[in-house]
């Protein structure tokens, strides 16, 4: 009889999304944290820094942290949810075996 739990080998994948994810989050943050620091102490050059990222075409840097918020969260999230999976699914199919099982004993 097979094992219904995956090969260690398939763990590396939701585990580099979540490795993704925590690390784009870590920097959005940390551009963000820095860019309110920057704007408090100086907002002229702050705003200064906005219209030079709007004259390149590049957005401000909030936008690049908004972002980088979005995508890490999305990332954290598609890792989570199959890590979720690959613990669900082999549960749910012993659970299965041994209903089976037991149907064949006491049906």
């Amino acid at each position: 009889m097979n094992s219904p739990w995956p090969a260690a080998a398939t763990w590396t994948v939701p585990l580099f999304f979540l490795a993704l994810g925590a690390a784009l989050l870590v920097l959005a943050f940390a551009l963000l944290a820095e860019y309110r620091r920057l704007f408090f102490s100086d907002p002229k050059s702050a705003m200064s820094l906005d219209v030079i990222g709007h004259l390149l075409n590049l957005g401000a840097p909030g936008y690049l942290g908004i972002f980088g918020l979005g995508f890490g969260g999305f990332f954290v999230a598609i890792g989570a949810l199959m890590a979720i999976g690959l613990v669900a699914f082999p549960v749910i199919e012993v659970l299965r075996r041994v209903l089976y099982a037991l149907t064949l004993n006491f049906g």
